[in-house]
């Protein structure tokens, strides 16, 4: 059942991300500000969701979410519903940053980490 939840929660995210992707509010923002405001107001929206419903799995990475959307109390404090209701018009953000580093591929260490699980299953 956690898997599921966790495999949910990821769809809201890629969903998000394919919306950002497709919109491209980086570029719209040169011809048209409202269609842009538009796009990062839909974005914004659903990170609140993903905030909500990624708490029981990730619960201090979503409290990060929740500040940095500058919404009150804590995301623990919200009910489900609450991920539905949209964010006032004009809404101010904090200013986002990764929640997760970036990890670097080291392909001698997995080489190595391969290697010893094969020995150990060798036994």
């Amino acid at each position: 059942r956690l898997q599921a939840a966790a495999n949910g929660v990821m769809s809201i995210g890629r969903l998000g991300n394919q919306y950002l992707n497709e919109k491209e509010p980086w570029n719209l923002i040169k011809r048209d500000k409202a269609k842009a405001a538009a796009t990062m107001y839909v974005a914004a929206q659903l990170v609140k969701a993903l905030a909500i419903v990624s708490a029981p799995i990730i619960p201090f990475t979503s409290e990060e979410l929740w500040k940095t959307l500058n919404l009150p109390g804590s995301v623990h404090q919200q009910r489900w519903e609450e991920a539905l209701k949209p964010l006032p018009a004009g809404h101010k953000i904090a200013e986002a940053k990764p929640l997760f580093r970036k990890i670097e591929a080291d392909e001698k260490k997995l080489d190595e980490m391969l290697e010893k699980v094969r020995k150990a299953l060798a036994k």
